[in-house]
């Protein structure tokens, strides 16, 4: 090889090098923000999901004083290990016009921005039940949803789920059965930390109609 040719080679051996450098952070960052938009994507499906699995639970239960216990267990359920990450759950009454259809899907502005950090405060005078992170850490236990849990429907006391108590307020009646709302409100950790900020809020609705009985 003449020495032309030698560093002709070298020179391009220089250039590749060069355009490596330029080119590798940008696909790099491509590919992670791929991967946060996949990741993304996969857990509003599961908060879908989950927001279904605990109006659904929420709504075949009804009255049942520990119906929005079962319906948090239900969230839960769905996000598996990653539970934790679930910021605050509302359980609310969808308002109906005259005709027994829901009128409004959206969580109403009080109980979304409730004040009580990881155990909310519920805003009186709203048909709505707030829960937090530490009512999903305690789910298991059923007195602090039902001050006094029976098997029978005799009130919430002063449980968590008291501000809208299920056996005071959630009719099964064919013509007036209730609608509910969940909405789920989950936090989801970003992985390469290629985006501004630590993580993002992720909500979802689902909005379902009280089982009516037969008896009724």
């Amino acid at each position: 090889m003449t020495q032309r040719a030698r560093r002709r080679s070298q020179g391009e051996k220089g250039s590749i090098i060069v355009e490596l450098a330029i080119v590798l952070p940008l696909l790099m960052t491509l590919l992670l923000g791929m991967f946060e938009m996949t990741m993304a994507w996969r857990v509003s499906q599961t908060s879908v999901q989950a927001s279904r699995s605990g109006a659904r639970t929420a709504t075949q239960l009804g009255d049942n004083d520990l119906a929005d216990q079962a319906a948090l267990k239900a969230i839960q359920a769905s996000f598996g290990d990653d539970a934790s990450n679930i910021v605050r759950v509302v359980i609310w009454e969808v308002p109906q016009d005259a005709s027994g259809f829901p009128t409004d899907g959206t969580v109403p502005p009080a109980c979304e921005n409730a004040t009580g950090g990881a155990t909310p405060n519920s805003p009186t005078g709203t048909n709505c039940n707030v829960y937090g992170q530490a009512d999903i850490a305690d789910i298991d236990n059923p007195t602090r949803f039902d001050a006094s849990p029976t098997f029978t429907d005799n009130g919430c006391g002063s449980g968590r789920s008291s501000n809208w108590c299920p056996s005071d307020s959630r009719v099964h009646s064919q013509q007036t059965a209730t609608y509910i709302g969940v909405w789920v409100q989950y936090e989801r950790d970003y992985v390469s930390h290629i985006l501004p900020g630590d993580s993002h809020m992720i909500t979802q609705t689902a909005i379902m109609r009280v089982e009516p009985k037969t008896s009724q």
